[in-house]
């Protein structure tokens, strides 16, 4: 929950670059519909156009910056002690009693890494997942949303498939 508020002064400190971003390429379409009123720029030179549309892309890409931004920080869902709490319900009873595809595809979501040594076994998650697997739980979304991805680890001088 901490984390959301720093994600959030973060992306604020974003949205404020962006707006600058913005404000400064609206002032270079303005001065440049101010020279073409004036007369400044003749509208019939070659690369008028040209111009006049890298400055209105450059307005209009800055402007879908800033609402992406301000859509990063409005969340679809807050994480709260009571969120987490369902969700940690949630996950221990489907564990316990849900179907079998579901636990594969639950633990495969949020495991990163499975250690096995001759003593021990490690498994490794990353805790950023489980923070996106409980928001995406209060927005209403009860089903694991992480696509996993396999990466085999290099098997220097060793055969890839050990006997």
């Amino acid at each position: 929950m901490d984390r959301q508020a720093i994600r959030r002064h973060e992306n604020s400190g974003h949205l404020d670059r962006i707006r600058a971003e913005l404000n400064e390429a609206e002032k270079r379409l303005r001065r440049f519909y101010d020279a073409m009123e004036t007369g400044a720029i003749d509208p019939s030179e070659p690369t008028f156009k040209e111009r006049q549309a890298e400055l209105t892309d450059k307005r209009n890409l800055a402007k879908a910056a800033e609402d992406r931004a301000l859509a990063e920080l409005q969340p679809t869902a807050e994480l709260t002690e009571k969120a987490v709490k369902k969700f940690a319900d949630f996950v221990r009873k489907q564990l316990a009693e849900g179907n079998l595809q579901f636990k594969r595809q639950y633990l495969r979501a949020v495991i990163d890494k499975i250690t096995v040594n001759e003593n021990s076994v490690k498994i490794l998650i990353d805790q950023r997942d489980i923070e996106s697997a409980a928001l995406t739980h209060a927005a209403g979304n009860t089903g694991p949303t992480v696509v996993p991805i396999f990466v085999r680890e290099w098997r220097r001088r060793w055969d890839s498939n050990p006997r």
